[in-house]
């Protein structure tokens, strides 16, 4: 292809999403380069909030909520294929936090009622920063929390917003380019702050507006973020308000969740994983990958069959060396399927949302994984399954892992789940995130397309 062509299709793109922005109704101002930002016209809110609420897009509806369902839970504890991995499942869900959605917006008044106080007789915008284009922006949480916000102060008769503005980065940082835009208070607002890499570092790249004038409205935090956000305050220069409700713990946070009984024979190989990770590498650079695997399902083999003979002791979290085996055996039985989880990650879920594998637990919560990389006649015939499950999705569940092309199989647990069957299939990254939405849990206030 030509480089004038290539250059005409680019054009034509660029028009087709100026033409898009403005069936929208959005206002944009550009001053030079890419300094830009869009005005989100107050009247288009009004009219979307009269949308949602006639589309149920605004308020979840009680009778679709999703707490985990007692029943299927168990189940899925049960239908664990080792012991390791039932103690594990067992100990994230009883120590899993869930948010109801009336729980949730108990504590959006509640900061919506703080933020009342400060702006009451004061201007004010709403802003959030926006690395990607915005054609999206309809579906994001911080947007949905703008109109929950809005359409709370409207019915109170409190004073609203000004301007809603998204803000887009240039470089390295984002700016207001008109002069014009001065305000008492500048408002950053979401749902929940899970690292504060966001909130608190994001946000405050922009470069024209003192920060004493910025407050950051969040009804949830974790623990790690509010330290950042102290961090931050820390600062002489930089004075941004918090405006929060609920601080949630990490699962490191000392105190917090108790220890967990594991075999010493699991404590042992997760001391010497890196040494038996390096030795796998070795192997298959020397001898390919074919040959490490089956050497890697050997190693297992004796490892399974040796462990239940050893005494089992105490995890606990907040040491850093037990942290590192319980997140490593986290990953090992309970994969994201896309990268490692990390200590950061909450052990709790929303009902309006269940965040992804960088904040939460989302392969547990979404899809009720169960890994099945030892399945064989000698396990199919264990009487690992005592409890009063229905024969047909033990059966059907023995029958999928059975089958050696299948690695995982999924058997999500919440109530409300938009596909509660067991799936027997591998999940491919590439359509990972629609996947797992189909799977159970989509954020409701998502506009359908």
């Amino acid at each position: 292809m030509s480089y004038r062509k290539k250059d005409k299709i680019k054009k034509y793109s660029i028009k087709k999403k100026k033409r898009s922005i403005k069936k929208k109704s959005h206002k944009q101002k550009q001053k030079g380069g890419n300094d830009y930002y869009r005005e989100i016209v107050i009247e288009n809110i009004e009219k979307e909030i009269d949308e949602r609420k006639g589309n149920e897009l605004l308020h979840m509806k009680e009778d679709e909520t999703h707490p985990i369902d007692k029943t299927r839970v168990k189940n899925w504890i049960e239908f664990q294929p080792t012991k390791v991995q039932k103690t594990l499942a067992k100990y994230i869900i009883n120590n899993t936090t869930y948010i109801s959605w009336k729980e949730f917006y108990e504590n959006c008044i509640i900061i919506f009622e703080k933020l009342h106080e400060k702006v009451v007789g004061k201007t004010y915008c709403i802003f959030f920063p926006n690395k990607m284009n915005d054609s999206d922006i309809e579906n994001k949480s911080n947007y949905w929390m703008t109109l929950l916000l809005y359409d709370y102060f409207k019915n109170k008769g409190y004073n609203l917003p000004s301007k809603i503005i998204i803000l887009y980065k240039n470089k390295n940082n984002y700016k207001f380019t008109e002069e014009e835009y001065i305000f008492d208070y500048y408002i950053a607002i979401d749902d929940c702050s899970y690292s504060g890499s966001q909130m608190f570092d994001e946000y405050m790249k922009i470069i024209n507006i003192k920060s004493q004038s910025i407050i950051i409205l969040l009804p949830y935090l974790s623990n790690i973020a509010f330290k950042q956000y102290s961090d931050l305050k820390s600062d002489k220069e930089n004075k941004v308000d918090l405006i929060n409700s609920v601080i949630i713990s990490n699962i490191y946070d000392e105190g917090k969740y108790p220890p967990i009984k594991i075999s010493n024979k699991i404590i042992e190989f997760c001391d010497g994983y890196d040494e038996e990770k390096i030795k796998m590498l070795s192997i298959w650079e020397e001898k390919g990958f074919e040959e490490m695997k089956k050497q890697q399902n050997e190693l297992e083999k004796k490892w399974f069959e040796e462990y239940d003979k050893y005494d089992e002791t105490e995890l606990n979290l907040s040491n850093k060396k037990d942290l590192d085996r319980f997140m490593l055996l986290v990953n090992t039985y309970f994969p994201s399927l896309i990268w490692s989880y990390k200590k950061d990650n909450l052990l709790c879920y929303f009902d309006h949302k269940i965040a992804d594998y960088l904040s939460s637990f989302s392969s547990i919560y979404q899809l009720g994984i169960i890994t099945g990389f030892k399945f064989d006649e000698k396990y199919l015939n264990h009487p690992h399954n005592n409890s009063k499950i229905k024969m047909n999705s033990k059966n059907k569940l023995n029958s999928l892992m059975s089958d050696g092309k299948i690695k995982n199989v999924y058997y999500p647990f919440l109530k409300n789940c938009y596909n509660p069957q067991i799936i027997g299939e591998n999940i491919s990254n590439k359509n990972l995130k629609e996947t797992i939405e189909k799977l159970c849990v989509r954020p409701f206030y998502k506009i359908k397309k």
